[in-house]
């Protein structure tokens, strides 16, 4: 990038921040990235090319046709979309219409969504024929007052809507302290929370998404989404198309579609969790063009393994940015940018790149004791974030709350420390830590340790019985090999880094380790496999003996 270009960039960057300052909603913000760029390529799908005049045209469309049928601001909207053109629309149309979003997707289990529909009593649920499922019929037979839209055919409810609706802007005032989103938590560690996002921590989030990327997707950028719209994947998409930017959305969440679009569209940008990334770097397909066009691979959502990162920086250079946020403090919190990617060669606890980076600008961070006193650098506590993206709170749960958020802070639930270059460095949630009568055990470091070993694709350490497990897959040049012999030199390589109070019990390996809909690995459903596995009492049976 020129000189030139860069300053023009930036210039572009400030102006944005200022029309988003101005905002009233994010409505504004909307209204402004689908007008301003109304003849250029919005989005790409495997089923779909839409231009932003497009997109803006259908969101009214929408829009006007729910406020026919009595759907205003402020009704709750849930949808059950593929991450495909239906889901960016209706979005739109959400935002357009001041309404209120719980999206879910195909991962999720029906369960969660009727028991959504039956505790927030939506207005209207939107859901598409592929996605349908025989549980949901008792929905289209629900008390009055409740409607079910279908998509996804010529005679689907959101398909007629957007022939016969003229589309008109709506009239009701939007502000920045009006709902926009419900959600549910990704339960990657424990079951999933209700919580509640207003129009401010968005506007906010995406204000500072803008101040604190090194490369931010504009102009004529390729952002290809990762992770999918259902979770963070969102936090992409209005950073892309304020700047004019194209979305492209993939058949599938995994290594073989992601390396299909990154071979087809060529994407400057690209947004993935850190275990897709990890798939992608033992994906035979990838080769070592693949990443030619992109100026900056975002990973998020997780900690990324150093031994990891290390390889991807070998292959493909210092392209990697890394943030740190989550559903309650949308991100940016931290973020490590691509200039400070650099393989410092020490171990994953001192190395850089083990961190998520400095804390963003506007944002604040402590890392605090159990009795809430501030930590210097190189002591472990507890995350706790002031931000002005932070949630309106858990709706069902006020204790939670009440220890949760406190003065302007909020507690992450996230152990860590800043290192002597303040740069932060997260852990481990609070419900994976491992207490023994020698001390703490993280998990990521042993897990760390665990990544450097060759054969080693993903590890998680977990605790059941009052033993450690330390569950791994296998690269996929090691599947097929004797896995006691695995085991052993796995065993032998920890043996060298850990002390023997921070070895595990046990080693098992898996074919893969289990995952969240959103790519993340789920350390409670190994904690329950493990336990499903073992007798009612006694040690396992064909257990790995400990490590001695």
């Amino acid at each position: 990038m020129s000189i030139v270009s860069h300053w023009l960039g930036r210039l572009r960057i400030r102006m944005a921040v200022r029309m988003i300052d101005r905002a009233r909603s994010l409505r504004d913000v909307q209204r402004f990235a689908l007008q301003r760029h109304a003849g250029c390529p919005a989005l790409q799908t495997p089923n779909a090319a839409l231009s932003y005049g497009e997109l803006d045209d259908m969101a009214l469309r929408i829009a006007s046709a729910w406020r026919a049928i009595g759907v205003h601001k402020g009704a709750r909207v849930i949808t059950l979309l593929p991450d495909d053109w239906q889901v960016l629309a209706v979005r739109f149309a959400i935002i357009e219409a001041g309404a209120i979003q719980i999206g879910f997707s195909a991962a999720h289990p029906p369960a969660l969504l009727l028991d959504a529909v039956r505790r927030l009593q939506p207005e209207l649920v939107i859901i598409h024929r592929d996605l349908d499922r025989p549980e949901f019929a008792a929905l289209r037979e629900s008390a009055a007052g409740l409607r079910v839209w279908t998509c996804g055919a010529a005679d689907g409810d959101l398909e007629k809507a957007l022939a016969n609706t003229a589309p008109v802007p709506s009239a009701e005032p939007i502000g920045r302290d009006d709902a926009l989103a419900q959600g549910f938590t990704s339960g990657t560690t424990g079951a999933p929370k209700l919580l509640v996002m207003n129009h401010d921590p968005f506007l906010q989030s995406l204000r500072l998404l803008l101040l604190n990327l090194s490369d931010p997707p504009q102009g004529r950028s390729r952002t290809l989404v990762g992770i999918p719209l259902a979770g963070a994947g969102s936090g992409i998409v209005l950073p892309t198309m304020l700047g004019g930017g194209e979305l492209i959305l993939p058949r599938a969440y995994t290594s073989a579609a992601l390396i299909e679009a990154l071979h087809a569209h060529r994407p400057t940008h690209v947004f993935a969790t850190p275990s897709l990334l990890i798939d992608l770097l033992d994906d035979a397909g990838l080769r070592d063009d693949s990443l030619a066009s992109v100026r900056q691979f975002i990973y998020g959502s997780a900690s990324m393994p150093v031994a990891k990162l290390r390889e991807a920086l070998a292959r493909f250079g210092q392209i990697f940015q890394q943030g740190y946020g989550m559903s309650e403090a949308l991100p940016p919190v931290t973020m490590l940018p691509p200039r400070d990617h650099v393989d410092d060669r020490r171990a994953p606890a001192d190395s850089v790149l083990s961190s998520s980076g400095p804390v963003a600008r506007g944002v604040k961070v402590q890392v605090r004791d159990e009795h809430d006193a501030v930590l210097p650098a190189g002591q472990t506590g507890l995350i706790w974030v002031q931000t002005p993206t932070v949630f309106s709170g858990y709706p069902e749960l006020p204790a939670l709350n009440r220890e949760v958020l406190r003065d302007g802070w909020y507690s992450t639930g996230d152990h860590g420390y800043f290192d002597n270059s303040d740069r932060l460095h997260v852990l481990d949630r609070r419900q994976n830590l491992i207490e023994k009568p020698e001390g703490r055990v993280y998990p990521r470091m042993i897990e760390e340790r665990a990544h450097e070993y060759p054969a080693v694709k993903e590890a998680a350490l977990v605790k059941v019985r009052g033993e450690m497990w330390l569950a791994v897959s296998l690269r996929r040049a090691s599947r097929g090999l004797d896995t006691t012999l695995i085991e052993r030199e796995l065993r032998a390589h920890l043996k060298g880094l850990l002390p023997a109070w921070q070895l595990p019990d046990h080693i098992l390996v898996m074919e893969e380790l289990p995952r969240s809909y959103l790519a993340k690995l789920l350390h409670r459903e190994i904690r329950d496999s493990i336990e499903a596995s073992l007798p009612e009492a006694g040690p396992a049976v064909d257990a790995a003996p400990p490590l001695a």
